[in-house]
């Protein structure tokens, strides 16, 4: 009955019966976070509360069983954040998480275009990607993981005097495996919906599937983004090196193209081609600063 308190709630929407029903409750509430699921748990990340004002502990829900387990950070990293956006990523036994408003004075909170990786053990690392600079500072937007890339749409954006946009329809593509953001120039789709902030996105093969929304107004529509099925030919040969599905052969044209790992120079097309480069990269290993992290990462060794 208090319009200022913050929901504890949990429900389960059954698909099949089209039904809703009550869970146990979080522990505190939260708004402005994150659910993301990871096998049969969910992983509820940041948000904002009222004391502190911003969640730094991590809330697991056991299902079918309906349990809550509360994980305090690990380590000394701690994230804080609210209206971001987060993708598990299986192959690093982690979740990323993009953007939203995190403190950056006392009293005083801002959109960070900020990267922080939580690994299932409970450490948080908060991670300097390879083309950030070019990333605005986002909240209240969208992410999906498709392949290996973390797909960003839409969010809110506005800045008093320099920026009175206040919503955007750009698409950001952030390599989780190489640990690089894409330029923005290459990654705009030719038709994107109408801006909005505060909407949901799920991935459904190569499409993006966007619900709601605010822009001036709630919105009831539902649209999909088709992404395309690489980004490797509108990529410099900078980048093409440093992404494992591309391929190119500076010795012969600028092209970036995209390529099998098995892939020569003569089935892509790179005529007269004696030393063709495949993308490559290695990350996320080199984020990881301790060795419980690293241990918790099947991809790395300490």
């Amino acid at each position: 009955s208090n319009p200022d308190a913050l929901s504890s709630e949990t429900w389960l929407y059954n698909i099949t019966t089209q039904a809703w029903a009550p869970l146990a409750p979080l522990p505190a509430g939260i708004a402005s976070h994150t659910a993301t699921a990871v096998g049969a748990a969910v992983v509820v990340l940041g948000g904002r509360g009222i004391v502190p004002q911003y969640s730094t502990v991590a809330y697991e829900l056991t299902l079918p069983a309906s349990t809550w387990r509360m994980v305090a950070p690990g380590g000394t990293a701690v994230a804080q954040f609210a209206g971001h956006s987060a993708v598990y990523y299986a192959a690093a036994a982690s979740i990323f998480v993009f953007g939203g408003y995190s403190p950056q004075l006392p009293y005083q909170s801002d959109r960070t275009n900020d990267v922080w990786m939580y690994n299932l053990e409970g450490f948080w690392t908060k991670v300097t990607a390879a083309g950030s600079d070019s990333i605005p500072p986002m909240a209240f937007h969208s992410a999906v993981l498709h392949n290996s890339d973390m797909i960003v749409w839409g969010g809110g954006k506005h800045t008093y005097y320099s920026d009175e946009s206040c919503v955007t329809d750009q698409l950001l593509v952030y390599s989780v495996a190489c640990n690089r953001w894409l330029d923005p120039a290459t990654t705009q789709l030719s038709s994107p919906p109408q801006a909005r902030m505060s909407h949901v996105a799920a991935i459904r093969g190569r499409s993006m599937i966007v619900a709601g929304g605010f822009f001036g107004m709630p919105m009831g529509d539902v649209k999909g983004l088709v992404l395309p099925t690489d980004w490797c030919g509108a990529q410099d040969l900078g980048t093409c090196a440093a992404l494992p599905e591309c391929a190119s052969c500076p010795a012969v044209s600028d092209s970036c193209v995209a390529a099998a790992p098995n892939a020569t120079a003569a089935s892509l097309g790179f005529e007269n081609c004696s030393a063709l480069t495949l993308g490559a990269c290695n990350w996320p290993c080199v984020a990881l600063s301790s060795c419980g992290q690293c241990a918790a990462n099947a991809l790395c060794a300490w």
